[in-house]
């Protein structure tokens, strides 16, 4: 602090803001906190959380996204490759379950602790998603078929009225 290495800092000078007076929390460790906060400080239990959520996210969007490149029907080297990449899914679920397990141990809340996430699961969940995408896909196709043959007979029937009336 001699340096004045802490004199450009936002709130110099400035009283700190008063809290509500709560009995049950000690001051100085409220506006110590509060204070961190502010300045962007997070403990590692919540980045740890923010991080297992991205990874989750990402390796779940991962397998769909090769479950759709391989597409139906599945081919004995196209069987192979998902083979492939569900062992490699497992391996990293594996890994995500070991963050977890670090995560339970330095969360401060019991409830904030997690469950460790299933392979198996996430494979199956994975298969349900393509499989609804490919029925959505196929289900929007038939549509489009539909408007466009319907569209084509729209137009005949207008031209045959058009007609008609002229011919009146």
């Amino acid at each position: 602090m001699a340096k004045g290495d802490f004199d450009n800092l936002s709130g110099k000078g400035k009283p700190l803001q008063k809290f509500s007076n709560c009995p049950h929390i000690d001051p100085m460790t409220h506006n110590l906190n509060r204070i961190l906060i502010d300045n962007g400080y997070q403990p590692e239990w919540i980045l740890m959380q923010k991080e297992i959520r991205e990874t989750i996210e990402k390796l779940r969007k991962d397998i769909v996204a090769v479950r759709n490149k391989l597409g139906d029907p599945m081919t004995p080297q196209k069987e192979t490759q998902w083979k492939e990449a569900r062992e490699q899914f497992i391996e990293n679920i594996k890994a995500l379950n070991k963050r977890v397990n670090d995560f339970n141990l330095v969360v401060p809340v019991l409830s904030r602790q997690m469950v460790h996430f299933s392979a198996d699961k996430e494979i199956a969940r994975a298969q349900v998603i393509y499989e609804t995408q490919v029925k959505n896909d196929a289900e929007n196709d038939a549509k489009k078929t539909e408007n466009v043959n319907g569209g084509t007979s729209d137009i005949k029937t207008s031209f045959f009225k058009w007609m008609t009336l002229i011919l009146k």
